[in-house]
C-alpha cells in the first residue's frame, strides 16, 4: 500500500496539478470542435456555395425570360388574350397559409 501511494505521488509530481484540468479542457474543446463545429461549418459552406450557384442560375433565367418577352413584344402576333390568360391562371388564395393555387 505504501509503495502504491509512493508511485502515485511520483506520477503526480511529474505533471503539475494545474496542468491536468487545462489539458482536459483543451481536449474537450478539441473534441467538440471536431465532432460538432467543423461539420457544421462545412455544411454551411456547402450551402452558401449552392445558394450562390442558384442565384447565378436565377439571374440567367430572368435574363432569358426578359429576352423572350421582348421577342414576343416585337413579334406582335399575340392579340393579348394569351397574356391575359397567363396572368389570370395564377391567383393567390386568401387563406392564412398564402398558398398559390391554380384556378
Amino acid at each position: 500500500m505504501a509503495e502504491e501511494t509512493k508511485k502515485t505521488e511520483e506520477k503526480d509530481q511529474s505533471i503539475p496539478s494545474w496542468l491536468l484540468p487545462v489539458l482536459t479542457g483543451l481536449a474537450s474543446l478539441g473534441g467538440n470542435y471536431i465532432l460538432w463545429v467543423k461539420p457544421l461549418q462545412d455544411a454551411f459552406k456547402a450551402l452558401s456555395e449552392e445558394i450562390e450557384e442558384l442565384r447565378a442560375e436565377v439571374k440567367e433565367l430572368k435574363l432569358e425570360r426578359k429576352e423572350r418577352e421582348e421577342k414576343e413584344e416585337l413579334d406582335g402576333s399575340d392579340d393579348g388574350l394569351l397574356q391575359y390568360n397567363r396572368n389570370k391562371s395564377f391567383k393567390r388564395s386568401t387563406s392564412k397559409r398564402n398558398i398559390t393555387t391554380l384556378r
